[in-house]
């Protein structure tokens, strides 16, 4: 049996690579002969222990390092990421605060299937919350249909081939419009989509992944995540509009006006018109 040759990347934000959760995991691997390792620091800080990582762990495939000081669109990182990487049989993205098993990564070795996603369970309440379909969660492995299907980035497996199909169809596997809320959603919707026009993708539950969840602890988003949930909502209702986004764009205008915030209102509405993310 082929065993596929597998391209990892891992996202650090405001974190060293020896603090990263993900790291750390992706090291209990014990052989690593069949895989390639990509870390971003994705700001606001340089690091300086990638050479010594680079150094102690020289039994990967390869190891890239890159370092986005500005905070650059994921959607960006992603695609240059699985473009630096077209020799690889499937691609995972993961976030820098992920714990899982080894198997998690060493099945992907040998599946087939065109998109693989793990159950992602909160650190906060060590309960399942993704992948889910129509709203309603996913708690088991196996094979899983797409229509309705959601997931988060952290621990999403795409094949080569199948992003082959959605950059044929759409120029870029992830949607450039988004730079952080929403970059998971479109590409659902483009597998959806895909799927409804041309061949049905063949999706897998597989493995289990411990991950923080804003969702799943309660708390009010900062300023800044605010205004990145207003971009989304505003850039999902442009890109892929349905009556239920647009009626939730229309929501979150009508809110913001009745609380006298018009800078929301106007960052809503420029948003939705320019059809842009301000870092894309």
């Amino acid at each position: 049996m082929q065993i596929n040759k597998i391209s990892v990347l891992i996202v650090l934000y405001n974190k060293k690579i020896k603090d990263s959760a993900t790291i750390k995991s992706v090291l209990e691997i014990e052989n690593k002969r069949n895989l390639s390792l990509t870390i971003v620091n994705n700001g606001p800080e340089k690091i300086d222990d990638f050479p010594e990582f680079q150094n102690k762990n020289s039994d990967f495939d390869s190891i890239e390092f890159h370092e986005f000081l500005e905070n650059k669109s994921l959607s960006k990182i992603y695609n240059k990421f699985i473009n630096d990487n077209l020799d690889a049989d499937y691609y995972i993205i993961f976030d820098d605060d992920s714990i899982f098993r080894p198997e998690l990564i060493t099945n992907v070795a040998e599946s087939s299937s065109d998109i693989l996603l793990p159950l992602i369970i909160s650190q906060n309440d060590q309960e399942i919350y993704y992948p889910t379909i129509n709203g309603k969660t996913i708690y088991s492995e196996g094979t899983t249909k797409v229509s309705g299907l959601m997931s988060i980035s952290s621990g999403l497996t795409i094949s080569n081939h199948f992003a082959n199909l959605l950059s044929k169809e759409y120029g870029q596997v992830f949607d450039e419009h988004f730079a952080l809320y929403g970059i998971d959603t479109s590409f659902f919707i483009r597998t959806q989509r895909y799927s409804n026009a041309f061949n049905s993708v063949s999706i897998t539950c597989q493995g289990r992944i411990l991950h923080s969840l804003s969702r799943a602890e309660n708390k009010p988003l900062n300023g800044f995540r605010l205004k990145e949930r207003l971009y989304d909502a505003a850039l999902i209702a442009r890109h892929y509009p349905s009556i239920k986004r647009n009626f939730y764009l229309f929501k979150k205008i009508i809110q913001n006006l009745y609380r006298c915030d018009f800078s929301n209102v106007y960052l809503l509405i420029k948003c939705y018109v320019t059809g842009k993310h301000p870092r894309s």
